[in-house]
């Protein structure tokens, strides 16, 4: 649900890595699940990003928060946690949430129990782990790997976007909720068919955790 207009104010950034210690991080863990690794709160909930939401905007207002609580972040910092950027953002209705990456984080009054993803659809999508970071050896993101995966779909004349989701194991349908691009014409650019333009090979692109690709160009 949209809410009326919206003015959030991002209120600190990523601190680096000598100001982490001292920069209390958002209580969350990654699980694993069958759309992927996902991120969830202190008590195993899982947490969800909004399709209308824009990046530090929030517009899940109203009874729209009653039923999909902010991600609560009052009197705490914002911290660079494995590579995840998480900053606070203050809603118009005066309450602080969390960001991942930008996007405010949401928990589901739906969801009762850990684990629960009974509000996933095409507007609530589970908060995903770079995937990346999900693949990594570390558990962190890492470009050498990303351009690793990248290099090799070149070489090979593949598409890389389309090589980096398989290498992710992320379905399409998944990807196009990330992207907000529709699975015909993801379709379009992993076949070669149609290129869909940098714009749209951003989007996908960052909703695989891994923008490099197009560094590569």
């Amino acid at each position: 649900m949209r809410t009326g207009s919206v003015i959030a104010i991002v209120v600190s950034f990523v601190f680096s890595g000598e100001s982490l210690a001292l920069s209390p991080c958002p209580d969350v863990t990654q699980r694993s699940t069958a759309v992927g690794r996902i991120f969830v709160d202190e008590g195993g909930m899982t947490l969800y990003s909004f399709r209308d939401d824009e990046r530090y905007r929030p517009h899940c207002l109203g009874s729209c928060a009653a039923q999909w609580p902010p991600f609560d972040a009052a009197g705490l910092i914002a911290c660079d946690e494995a590579n995840h950027n998480w900053s606070i953002i203050v809603r118009s209705d005066g309450r602080s949430q969390w960001a991942l990456d930008g996007r405010p984080m949401y928990r589901s009054a739906m969801d009762l129990a850990p684990g629960e993803m009974t509000s996933a659809g095409p507007a609530w999508a589970p908060a995903g782990v770079p995937c990346p970071a999900a693949k990594s050896r570390f558990g962190t993101l890492s470009e050498d790997e990303a351009y690793a995966v990248v290099g090799g779909a070149i070489a090979k004349g593949i598409e890389p976007v389309g090589e980096l989701r398989r290498w992710c194991g992320i379905g399409i349908d998944e990807l196009s909720i990330r992207a907000k691009i529709s699975v015909s014409d993801i379709r379009a650019q992993e076949s070669g068919k149609r290129d869909l333009g940098a714009a749209a090979r951003l989007a996908i692109s960052q909703a695989l955790g891994a923008p490099v690709y197009l560094l590569l160009e």
